[in-house]
């Protein structure tokens, strides 16, 4: 008896490390490699599984958990009004994440505080490895670099996921570097992680990714106003003076920043003056919303279903091209309102209300959670997040890794007893 229960004892440590290593492995696989991402998901599910067979724990399924689940059940409804099934056969293959990593979390309780450091530290890492060697890549290639940010292009990473994707990714970076610098405890370190955030920052300006430069500024912003209304911190008036004249410095001096600001208020010119809007970034994008709505008002109650998506949106734009020429023609680039033309009014208005409750909750426990997923909610705007890989694997971890109720109070209580 004494030896099985020793036996128990090893297995069930090694399944917890067995976990933790395999969030190592995702966070890699997030980054270089989206074989290794798709292996690691199993992985992890693996190991949950195993350490919740060797440590015979309670289930606890929280209103969270069901987020992701939600929206799979809704893909697989769609199929029952879907005209291409193979299609639909190949998106339920593709976001089975939206089961294997929420099933995954559901089984092992939350990595301490020491592991969760090394995740937040492994992940912005692996993110300025991406960051430092595009920028050299836009330093060797300067003048042309300066010619594609001028025609709302982005430079093509030589390492890592696609500008889009790692865009989202250096938000989320810089977020978890100001919580990691807050809660550090040593000038020393707290030093060298002011240095990690100040390079982040510059390499982001000076390959002008526009939505991570708009999304660290409007989060800054929002915590600011945040401690100056709610908390009276006077000091968050210099804070805000401070940071706007950086924005007004970058776009004046750093002349990539300065191209991607000329470009994008041509994009917007040419909404706003209805202008012919081929190959103007935010032109198409908007083309695009308007396109997918009158596909909507077609079919409010359902939607189109995921997999017949795509051909009804060139079937549309076959009606009303909205001056675009076929190559320009983008499908929708706003998550939000792809869930309404896939799925329907009443899911989307039920799946946003869910989104938006399971959110507060969250941040009642974890502060952090909100300040992690608001890059994400802002991606969503742009783009369909959860339809590419990269991002929609990052948002289910993060969303689930910091959801989880923390252990570490109870797991000193158990040692005290023992």
């Amino acid at each position: 008896m004494p030896k099985a229960e020793s036996n128990l004892n090893y297995s069930s440590f090694f399944t917890e490390k067995l976990f933790f290593w395999s969030c190592l492995v995702f966070l890699f696989g997030l980054f270089f490699s989206r074989a290794i991402l798709s292996i690691s998901c199993v992985l992890l599910l693996a190991a949950a599984g195993a350490d919740y067979y060797f440590n015979s724990k309670k289930l606890d399924v929280k209103p969270y958990i069901w987020l992701f689940p939600i929206i799979y059940i809704a893909l697989i409804f769609s199929g029952l009004y879907s005209e291409d099934i193979t299609q639909w056969q190949i998106m339920l293959f593709k976001n089975s994440i939206y089961i294997i990593i929420p099933l995954a979390f559901l089984f092992v309780k939350k990595p301490n505080l020491k592991q969760l450091n090394i995740l937040f530290l492994s992940f912005i890492f692996y993110c300025l490895v991406c960051l430092s060697i595009n920028s050299i890549s836009a330093v060797i290639n300067y003048h042309q670099f300066l010619n594609d940010v001028a025609n709302s292009k982005n430079i093509k990473p030589l390492i890592g996921p696609d500008h889009s994707e790692l865009g989202v990714l250096s938000v989320v970076a810089f977020v978890l570097l100001i919580y990691l610098i807050i809660k550090c405890k040593t000038i020393k370190n707290k030093l060298f992680l002011g240095l990690l955030l100040i390079l982040l920052i510059f390499e982001l300006h000076f390959i002008a990714y526009r939505f991570s430069i708009i999304s660290i500024y409007l989060l800054t912003f929002l915590y600011s106003f945040k401690e100056l209304i709610f908390y009276k911190k006077m000091k968050y008036v210099w804070a805000i003076v401070i940071v706007a004249f950086i924005m007004m410095f970058s776009i004046l001096m750093i002349p990539s920043i300065k191209n991607r600001y000329k470009n994008t208020i041509t994009d917007f010119k040419s909404i706003v003056e209805n202008k012919n809007p081929n190959y103007e970034s935010v032109g198409q994008r908007w083309a695009a919303i308007k396109c997918a709505f009158e596909i909507i008002k077609k079919n409010p109650i359902l939607g189109v279903s995921a997999a017949d998506a795509s051909l009804k949106m060139q079937q549309q734009y076959g009606v009303n091209s909205y001056f675009l020429i076929p190559e320009n023609r983008i499908f929708i680039h706003n998550q939000f309102v792809y869930f309404v033309l896939c799925f329907g009014c009443p899911f989307s208005i039920l799946f946003m209300f869910f989104l938006g409750f399971t959110i507060y909750k969250g941040s009642q426990n974890q502060h952090l959670l909100i300040w992690v997923i608001l890059p994400f909610l802002f991606h969503m705007m742009i783009e369909n997040t959860l339809e590419k890989q990269m991002t929609a694997n990052a948002f289910i971890f993060f969303w689930l890794l910091l959801n989880i109720k923390k252990t570490e109070n109870n797991s000193a209580v158990t040692q005290k007893t023992n």
